[in-house]
């Protein structure tokens, strides 16, 4: 499974690297593709991504959760708020994982 995430980060770094950086439009164009595709495997490594860097501190996913479940919930949160799609691709995922699964406070 490590090997898959390596791999899906792998090519989202290409592919994200290409603009410069991604926006909430791009990254919900890639939520629009076909399951199975390229798009879709880009988008699901860029939101693992975007987890293993909040992870613990900020987004705190219970251990049943998949990755393409938060991936769903990531394309939800883009659906339900266009107006803010302007803003950075890895801020919307950090909020959308926030939201979803926050950490308990102490």
């Amino acid at each position: 499974m490590r090997e898959l995430a390596a791999f899906l980060l792998f090519f989202a770094s290409i592919s994200f690297a290409q603009s410069g950086f991604e926006d909430g439009n791009s990254v919900y164009e890639k939520c629009q593709s076909k399951y199975g595709s390229f798009d879709q495997g880009v988008l699901l490594g860029y939101v693992m991504g975007v987890h293993d860097d909040l992870d613990g501190v900020d987004v705190c996913l219970g251990k049943s959760v998949k990755a393409g479940q938060a991936r769903d919930v990531v394309c939800k949160y883009l659906r339900d708020n266009p107006e803010n799609r302007d803003d950075h691709g890895d801020y919307l995922v950090a909020q959308a994982l926030t939201k979803a699964w926050p950490c308990k406070k102490p």
